[in-house]
């Protein structure tokens, strides 16, 4: 299987308050991930910086082998249409 999104090394914090660190994550295609956690445990923050809307303090990011897909619009509404679908089920677990 071929890797389609890779975090490597990521982390992310608000001042002092870390929100999650040292993050290594590879999905590849064909798979099917979900992405939990507490309320305010940084899901969202985590989906937006996969986006580029919020800056990861360490780490990158690899979409479809690429770490510059953020300039490709092709790259970049195709990973939206993903992580909408996943942020979709995230909410949908949380209400049931």
């Amino acid at each position: 299987m071929s890797e389609l999104l890779k975090v490597v090394d990521a982390s992310k914090k608000y001042d002092t308050h870390i929100l999650w660190q040292n993050v290594n994550v590879v999905i590849n295609t064909g798979e099917i991930v979900g992405l939990v956690g507490k309320n305010g445990s940084g899901k969202t923050t985590f989906i937006k910086s996969i986006l580029g809307v919020s800056k990861l303090n360490t780490g990158y990011v690899e979409y479809c082998g690429r770490k510059d897909y953020l300039t490709s619009a092709k790259l970049k509404k195709k990973l939206a249409f993903y992580l909408r679908f996943l942020y979709l089920n995230i909410y949908l677990l949380k209400i049931t």
